[in-house]
């Protein structure tokens, strides 16, 4: 953006800007305000187990929006594996309760943190998961992957 006004600037002729700087002190204070990770790392539970043991969530999930995903034991490592992205892999940790702690294998550039939390029905069979990833490009939340 802060190019494209810049060029703006220049072709009506008005004196420029420094949009750079404008935009840098803009995403760094929105950086600074934004505490939807510190609150949710506040939240944690500690020393919690899941009620649901991973072999019964482990296998193929499917979202209508995206896809495949995959949560398999690899090396005794769970590792959640997004079908048409795989530089979206992480492995997972638990978190607290049947929530688990996404821990990318590649950096991202508009996340960092995120759970999935497992969803069972009335009769506690895994039906599918949950993301919350906290973050302003990539809606996670809108996957909702469920068994396949």
């Amino acid at each position: 953006m802060a190019a494209t006004y810049y060029a703006l600037d220049k072709f009506l002729g008005i004196e420029t800007k420094d949009w750079s700087a404008t935009y840098l002190e803009r995403s760094n204070k929105n950086e600074a305000e934004d505490t939807r990770i510190s609150d949710r790392k506040a939240k944690r539970k500690s020393n919690t187990s899941p009620t649901i043991s991973p072999e019964y969530f482990i296998g193929e999930y499917y979202s209508d929006m995206y896809g495949a995903i995959h949560i398999t034991n690899k090396n005794n490592e769970l590792k959640l594996e997004f079908e048409h992205s795989p530089l979206l892999s992480a492995h997972l940790t638990h978190w607290h309760h049947d929530v688990w702690e996404i821990n990318w294998n590649h950096p991202q550039a508009w996340f960092s943190f995120g759970t999935i939390k497992i969803n069972t029905d009335n009769n506690l069979e895994v039906i599918g998961f949950d993301f919350d990833v906290p973050n302003d490009d990539f809606f996670f939340e809108e996957l909702k992957p469920y068994r396949k």
